[in-house]
């Protein structure tokens, strides 16, 4: 989630950039791909925090979730599964595409840019963005 995140914030911190006539940025960038990205990891994240916060709440809530921990366990584990995949597929899917954030970020032409814009790590988001298909 932190990734994704991250990458969104440097976005919309440097959108605008420009060194003389060169944008750091594709002005029809794509968000979509990162922000469905953000969107499943909190999903995730709602999913795994129900048995954490039942284990705060004391024994009671932690026997109550431990009723339907085999069903909940199997439906969360299916869950997390298939909403990564469909992430990893996103991200990877979109990749390719010059207007999307992996590519501005991971490609050779962001390797140009990069002395042009030293107030962004293109690397740091490159590393971000292929972190996240493989988390």
């Amino acid at each position: 989630m932190g990734t994704a995140a991250y990458s969104l914030q440097q976005y919309y911190k440097t959108r605008n950039d420009t060194n003389g006539s060169d944008r750091l940025w594709d002005p029809n960038t794509k968000l979509w791909p990162t922000i469905v990205t953000l969107a499943i990891a909190v999903v995730i994240l709602l999913f795994n925090g129900v048995e954490i916060f039942a284990h705060c709440c004391g024994k009671s809530a932690v026997d109550r979730v431990t009723t339907y921990q085999a069903y909940f366990t199997k439906v969360a584990d299916v869950l997390q599964t298939t909403l990564s995949v469909i992430a990893a597929g996103i991200t990877m899917g979109t990749s390719a595409d010059t207007s999307s954030v992996i590519n501005q970020t991971c490609s050779p032409t962001a390797d140009a840019h990069q002395p042009a814009f030293p107030e962004i790590n293109l690397g740091r988001i490159c590393i971000m963005q292929v972190a996240k298909t493989l988390l």
